[in-house]
């Protein structure tokens, strides 16, 4: 074989091995891995993971309604259809409700001290709502995040989206200022993704 074939030869196979086995890395250093292997190392795509109050209340048997599972805060209101005080406020946090819902940032849960669930389901049907109610005898009721059986009510417990404790009261008293605390927490949300992608980005640099 001579001299001229054995270089076109080589030639040949180099052009052959280069583009599928030889890719430069972030640093400009030949990889061993082939171009379409790095390219999907970089191109990392991030698994949606669902916050902690809206899992957790899947795991509860709903009896009404519909969970808006990208709110960013949840509202637990504790009533009964036997609670006078409960009656009395319900057509204005229904109200509240139907903005709350148009607006999409916060949810109100009913957690319905009826004595069977099929109370619960009447006593908000009563009031032609949307809002999605529990039982408050579900055997995993005392497992949401954020939430403890009140001493009386109505009540009311608004949580963050992962079950921190924003603040609690009498609904009719904390309820009315729900775009407020939805913008504060919008806010708190965005400044923690904010610190997770740049903490990422930081370890990629790594």
């Amino acid at each position: 074989m001579s001299i001229r074939l054995f270089i076109a030869l080589m030639c040949a196979v180099m052009c052959l091995w280069v583009p599928e086995v030889a890719a430069q890395d972030d640093d400009g250093f030949f990889s061993e891995k082939p171009i379409a292997e790095v390219k999907k190392k970089k191109v990392r795509k991030e698994k949606k993971t669902v916050a902690a109050v809206p899992k957790a209340l899947r795991k509860l048997k709903r009896v009404s309604g519909k969970v808006n599972t990208k709110a960013v805060l949840y509202v637990y209101l504790e009533s009964a259809s036997w609670c006078l005080p409960c009656k009395k406020i319900m057509p204005d946090v229904v109200k509240l409700y139907k903005k709350m819902r148009k607006d999409g940032r916060v949810e109100i849960v009913l957690i319905g001290h009826d004595r069977t669930p099929e109370g619960v389901a009447a006593y908000i049907k009563g009031y032609k709502s949307r809002m999605p109610a529990f039982f408050s005898g579900d055997k995993n009721i005392d497992k949401l995040p954020g939430y403890s059986r009140a001493g009386g009510i109505p009540h009311a417990t608004v949580v963050a989206a992962d079950g921190t404790v924003v603040t609690s009261g009498y609904p009719t008293s904390i309820l009315p200022s729900w775009e407020k605390m939805a913008d504060k927490a919008e806010e708190e949300a965005k400044a923690a993704e904010e610190a997770v992608e740049e903490a990422a980005a930081d370890e990629d640099d790594i």
